[in-house]
């Protein structure tokens, strides 16, 4: 569950998408308030959310599409991106375990628009538990491509990773 902090960190980051017709997936949604959320900020916006067990999201309304994948699973990852179309904002709110985080960022940033946005939540957890050591190390390794990957925006706090990709 996303504090208020980040939503204002959200606000101010993706405000000049507020009124444009964007695709948002999330990656993790639990019950499905950060998709509320994003459904209400993003006015004009179709909004994605995969999960794991896609049965506890309460979130429902005709622009949120849900997913039940596996982070695990490379093939439903695909096959669901490449039915949906290049995304311009990707919150990844999943496991949090190195592994994954990393083969989802890079089965998804080919998928990500010019200009748009990918967010790993909570990789500060890599560092404070032991079953997701190794999260920082993401974020370096990801930082360490920053030409490669033409990135041209890296926002880090303890709570979240922003990468903007270059146009």
């Amino acid at each position: 569950m996303k504090d208020q902090f980040m939503y204002d960190k959200y606000e101010e980051v993706f405000g000049e998408w507020k009124d444009s017709p964007i695709k948002y997936l999330e990656i993790g949604v639990y019950k499905g308030s950060s998709l509320e959320w994003a459904k209400d900020y993003f006015k004009n916006g179709i909004i994605y959310g995969w999960d794991i067990d896609i049965q506890q999201c309460e979130a429902k309304d005709n622009r949120i599409k849900l997913y039940q994948i596996d982070q695990n699973d490379k093939y439903a990852i695909l096959n669901a991106i490449n039915t949906m179309g290049k995304m311009d904002i990707i919150i990844d709110d999943a496991s949090h375990l190195p592994i994954e985080t990393m083969n989802t960022f890079i089965l998804l940033w080919e998928h990500l628009n010019k200009g748009g946005y990918y967010v790993i939540e909570d990789w500060f957890a890599g560092i404070t538990t032991p079953v997701h050591y190794g999260m920082q190390h993401i974020i370096t390794n990801i930082i360490s491509l920053s030409k490669v990957l033409n990135i041209t925006r890296v926002d880090i706090t303890n709570n979240y990773a922003i990468f903007r990709k270059g146009w």
